[in-house]
């Protein structure tokens, strides 16, 4: 018999369940906030569509989006779920601002050239 609130059969694709595929597929920011979407979904409607089942399935995804907070390292700030870079990493996405800065200036230089 399906479970449909915490394996619905329909969301089950040989032995991977669609949650899973969603959560490999974006980072732990994205998957937070899209299970924190699915909370609001199912407790918004819950009176109006599913009842007691829209709500266990709103317990699910607060759980999953508590089991993938708890997951963080403790130098993140699970607070906020913001996710900090290294300073190696900043670093690098600067460096990629700017020559994509530079890139863009130039584009801009070389089609001025063209039209004149």
């Amino acid at each position: 018999m399906s479970d449909n609130v915490n394996h619905p059969s329909h969301y089950t694709s040989g032995n991977i369940e669609c949650i899973d595929a969603i959560r490999a597929s974006m980072s732990t920011k994205g998957f937070v906030d899209y299970c924190k979407g699915n909370v609001i979904k199912y407790v918004f409607r819950w009176e109006h569509k599913g009842g007691l089942e829209d709500l266990k399935k709103a317990q699910v995804y607060l759980g999953w989006a508590i089991e993938a907070i708890d997951k963080l390292p403790d130098t993140e700030v699970k607070g906020s779920i913001e996710i900090h870079t290294s300073p190696e990493e900043r670093k690098k996405i600067i460096g990629a601002i700017e020559r994509w800065q530079m890139n863009a200036e130039l584009r801009e230089k070389m089609m001025l050239n063209r039209h004149e």
